[in-house]
């Protein structure tokens, strides 16, 4: 036996009665395989609902790559999320790309916060949902080059941020090709990519990011990892609803 301790990111229905249990550790993305969850008098029901952190116990199972679940308990519970359609939408989105990458610590560390934040209904959490999507860009190697215009390498008269070109452009190298950024909404980019581990959290307490920064980040991830994610989808979808 062994224990898992972690985020509870998703549960998928196996069989008639079974399911399997996602966990976010610090190293992976654990699946559990767990018999009988689906029967509401299930003792080990409450261990696998989405947005819980939980402590599990754990057997190995013979001619399989997932471990059993043996009991455990909950150690927090963010139930309020369920309440909120965006709320969802935004741990969805991460909870996707968090699915196709390689897993590190500071990722499990930043997705509690945005559970946490979004439990108390705090305007940090999209702060943290950014924070965590610019971390996945960089370990991933798409992170959009913000040092300087990366057609020239000048650090001057940087005006625009630019998909194609994947990341600031200078005004003699965009030549009017994509809209010009005000520099506090470039600047507001840069930061989240050149933040210290250390100043994780004044940052989040003191800077302010919205769905639109977001979303943008979450398209950049699905343009350069050449995937698509339905859950981005459904983000945008409510976005423009918002807006009318």
């Amino acid at each position: 036996m062994s224990d898992v301790a972690g985020l509870v990111v998703a549960l998928q229905d196996y069989k008639d009665k079974d399911g399997i249990v996602f966990v976010l550790t610090p190293e992976s993305i654990q699946s559990v395989y767990a018999r009988g969850i689906q029967n509401p008098a299930s003792k080990n029901r409450r261990l696998c609902n989405p947005f819980s952190e939980v402590s599990l116990i754990v057997a190995d199972r013979k001619m399989s790559t997932m471990d059993f679940l043996i009991k455990g308990s909950v150690l927090a519970y963010y139930h309020t999320i369920q309440d909120d359609l965006v709320a969802q939408s935004v741990c969805f989105v991460l909870r996707d790309c968090l699915f196709r990458v390689a897993i590190v610590p500071m990722y499990s560390s930043l997705l509690k916060e945005v559970w946490q934040a979004y439990n108390r209904k705090e305007s940090s959490a999209l702060t943290y949902a950014c924070l965590l999507m610019a971390q996945i860009l960089k370990n991933e190697g798409i992170a959009p080059h913000v040092d300087a215009c990366v057609g020239c390498g000048s650090k001057r008269q940087i005006e625009t941020l630019s998909k194609p070109d994947g990341g600031f452009l200078c005004v003699r190298c965009n030549q009017g090709r994509y809209p010009k950024w005000k520099k506090n909404e470039l600047e507001k980019i840069r930061a989240l990519f050149i933040v210290k581990e250390t100043l994780v959290e004044p940052f989040a307490q003191s800077a302010r990011y919205d769905l639109d920064d977001f979303l943008f980040l979450a398209k950049w991830f699905e343009l350069f990892s050449h995937t698509e994610l339905a859950s981005v989808r459904f983000l945008a979808s409510i976005r423009t609803l918002e807006a009318k």
